[in-house]
């Protein structure tokens, strides 16, 4: 080991001297030096001076004292210190620390996994290849951490920062720094300041923290968090991905551009765009706390205001829009949490859905996008379609209707037939308001093109609010009854003959006003209270023509040689209180499959099940035809099912009521 020492002027010394790599100091002094370690793990002081100083192999470290030095590690895991100067710093080869100090420094790490320190005053530092981790320090730095997986740190100051290739860590600290994460899936985090992100391609997870913060998540499947004041995070213009977005607080500006993007905007007030594709799943447009504008633009978007007084538009496709808080996961049903506030709710182009809450306007509530608002299609997984749609059901149903009517009925007016009717008439005003008679906090305006919509134009395929037939009560396993078209597979009903058994499908059609009149055939048969005897049914009762009520009695027995025998409902119309309801502008009918036909209980009164017969069959559609077959293949071979009574002919069915009438007998007995 030799120690080398310079003079005060300019020094030009190598170590190694002795013709073997040895483990040298060598030390320049004041003066503008040249020093080279070569071979050996060498310390290279170049002291006060303009110094070039070059460690060469072996595990070297170089230090440059005063004055602007270009140092050059070499080969081997060397250690550089620039100290104070603007100085030129070259890592090399290995595994090199290195510490730029005060000044202007050019830092380039190059191979292998560097630590490097930028220090005091405005650095560029290269990484290079290797997984580097990399600190600005002080003042305005720029960072590029190149090839390998790279942790970069701005320090104080306004820094510029890229990630290069490879998954990277960025943080911009303090000031306001642009930070970019190119390839690979990257970490960003913009920290204190007005930082600007982009996240490049790859899965990123970005963050702006602190300041007024513009982002744009980039390509890729990316997860964007703003700040808690205002920020603009963005997708890359034209970049795919299914992105994430939190604005978190202040008023942001969110945009998700192409992809399947979940958005929510946090605190403030916030403007979110969806962009191209949109997102309908768990989460996606969320405009959170504050006066927000949320747009879902294209694709089918799920788009929630928030809490406060918000606009909200769907944009182009089939769109799902909430001006409250909403959470598709909450429960084994949808969490609601209505707001008071008066959201506007827009729908644009396509078939949308909009979630209800008091004090909201709908702008654009197209009873018709795309076909019949009274067409009666059976949609996958709701029972309505080609048009937009509010469920109105939870507001206009049976049990408030019954409230309504006491009280038209101790006004001296005419109690509504339906809730349905009742609605449509709520609606002649332009605005829904009847509840907060009940005392109940609901007002809604649906408007079409400026004007309110008619209320002949809301139907059940529009706002799920029923005639009769589907809110026909079945008892249930439970003790209690349940509307009929709230019934779903699995659910356990009462029957007559085999305890509880489990729906095994459920099919609903709609016939509108134009149907029923082109096919007077299909009108539903009405079976007032008390009809059939024995105060049964204990409420009005719909049902559709074909539909078969159990009927009791002696004459039955000596009819048939059975007390109990089915008759459909057209024949019993010979009974009073039985009878063809033309009044009926629309009608829904529900219908229940068991894994055998049963006799079930509706409005308190015994009726069949769905029977698998060739009538029946024809009687569902060929969509609900294939579902059945699909779970009963043994029906493919057109086998009849036994029925669970004796089922009278029509002409059997006739005189049965007529001898019943003529003899003065109720149908059940």
């Amino acid at each position: 080991m030799a120690r080398i020492p310079g003079t005060s002027g300019n020094d030009n010394l190598s170590g190694d001297q002795n013709g073997a790599p040895e483990n040298d100091t060598i030390e320049g002094f004041a003066g503008n030096d040249t020093l080279r370690g070569l071979g050996g793990a060498d310390s290279v002081l170049g002291g006060d001076g303009g110094d070039y100083l070059e460690g060469n192999d072996g595990n070297d470290t170089l230090r440059g004292g005063l004055g602007n030095d270009q140092i050059r590690g070499g080969e081997g895991a060397d250690s550089l210190f620039g100290d104070e100067g603007n100085d030129y710093l070259i890592g090399n080869a290995g595994n090199d620390v290195i510490s730029g100090g005060a000044g202007i420094d050019l830092v380039l790490g190059n191979e292998g996994d560097d630590n490097i320190d930028g220090g005091a005053g405005v650095d560029d530092i290269y990484g290079g290849i290797g997984n580097d981790t990399i600190a600005g320090g002080a003042d305005n730095d720029l960072i590029l951490g190149d090839a390998g997986n790279d942790s970069l740190s701005g320090g104080d100051g306004n820094d510029k920062i890229s990630g290069g290739g490879d998954s990277d860590l960025i943080y911009g600290n303090a000031g306001s720094d642009t930070l970019s994460g190119d390839a690979g899936n990257d970490e960003i985090f913009g920290g204190a300041g007005d930082d600007s992100i982009n996240g490049g391609s790859g899965n990123d997870r970005t963050g702006g923290q602190e300041g007024n913060d513009y982002i744009d998540v980039g390509e890729g499947d990316d997860i964007g968090f703003a700040n808690s004041q205002t920020g603009f995070l963005y997708t890359n213009n034209g970049g795919e991905g299914d992105d994430t977005m939190y604005g978190r607080g202040g008023s942001d500006v969110l945009s998700g551009d192409d992809g399947a993007d979940q958005i929510y905007g946090g605190d403030g007030d916030d403007s979110v765009l969806a962009g191209g594709q949109g997102y309908y799943g768990e989460y996606g447009l969320i405009g959170g706390a504050g006066t927000d504008t949320v747009v879902g633009e294209g694709g089918n978007d799920l788009v929630i205001g928030g809490t406060e007084a918000d606009s909200v538009d769907g944009g182009t496709g089939n769109d799902f829009i909430v001006g409250g808080s909403y959470n598709p996961n909450g429960s084994a049903k949808n969490t609601h949490v209505a707001d008071s506030a008066t959201d506007t709710l827009t729908g644009g182009d396509g078939f949308d859905t909009f979630l209800a809450e008091t004090g909201d306007i709908i702008t654009d509530f197209n009873n018709a996008t795309g076909g019949d608002a009274n067409n009666g299609d059976i949609a996958a997984g709701t029972g309505q379609g080609d048009n937009d749609f509010v469920d109105l059901s939870g507001y206009y149903n049976q049990a408030n209707l019954e409230e309504i009517n006491a009280q038209r009925v101790a006004a001296g007016q005419s109690p509504y037939g339906n809730p349905l009717q009742w609605m449509r008439a709520d609606q002649a005003d332009g605005t829904l308001n009847d509840l907060t008679a009940l005392g109940q906090d609901f007002t809604f305006t649906i408007r079409n093109g400026g004007s309110a919509v008619q209320g002949s134009e809301l139907t059940w395929d529009n706002t799920n609010v029923i005639c009769f037939a589907a809110d026909t009560r079945i008892a249930i396993a439970s003790g209690r009854d349940c509307a009929a078209v709230d019934l779903s597979v699995g659910d356990m009903v009462v029957t007559q003959d085999c305890g509880c058994q489990p729906v095994r499908w459920v099919g609903k059609r709609h016939l509108d006003a134009r149907t029923l009149a082109d096919n007077p055939h299909l009108a539903p048969i009405r079976i007032r209270a008390g009809a059939l005897g024995a105060g049964l049914p204990v409420a009005d009762l719909m049902v559709s023509p074909q539909h078969r009520m159990l009927v009791r009695s002696k004459i039955a027995q000596r009819m048939f040689g059975a007390m109990e025998v089915l008759v459909a409902a057209k024949q019993l119309c010979q009974v009073e209180g039985i009878d063809v309801a033309t009044d009926m502008t629309e009608v829904t009918y529900v219908h229940l499959l068991f894994d055998d036909h049963q006799i079930i209980t509706a409005n308190g009164a015994a009726s069949e099940s769905l029977h698998t017969g060739r009538q029946a069959m024809r009687s569902v559609g060929d969509a609900a035809l294939d579902e059945i077959l699909t779970l009963f293949p043994e029906l493919r071979d057109g086998a009849e099912r036994p029925t669970a009574r004796l089922c009278a002919s029509g002409r059997m069915g006739r005189k049965l009521a007529v001898r019943h009438v003529q003899n003065r007998k109720p149908l059940l007995q």
